[in-house]
């Protein structure tokens, strides 16, 4: 079993914040090729989203969202990459 697993199973965080939880939910969307296309579409809309959801509003420009699909295009794209992206993304 996985320490992520384990922190789920016993309740406990396993990402530190929203942004760290948006940006695993985002590169997770990202990178799976479950969707026919428009993956990274479906990833960022789902990371706005989130962060609107938790009260955090967001309002990332064409500039941003394209620096991201980047990102998320990138072998070595991290959850930790993306939530430092996303932290910058301001209302």
């Amino acid at each position: 079993m996985r320490v992520k697993d384990i922190g789920v199973e016993l309740g406990l965080p396993v990402y530190d914040g929203p942004y760290a939880r948006a940006a695993a939910l985002m590169h997770t969307l990202g990178r799976c090729r479950w969707l026919e296309r428009s993956n990274l579409t479906v990833a960022c809309v789902v990371a706005v989203m989130y962060l609107e959801a938790g009260n955090i509003p967001v309002n990332p420009t064409r500039e941003q969202l394209a620096a991201l699909a980047h990102e998320l295009n990138s072998p070595r794209s991290t959850a930790s990459g993306i939530a430092a992206m996303l932290r910058t993304w301001k209302p």
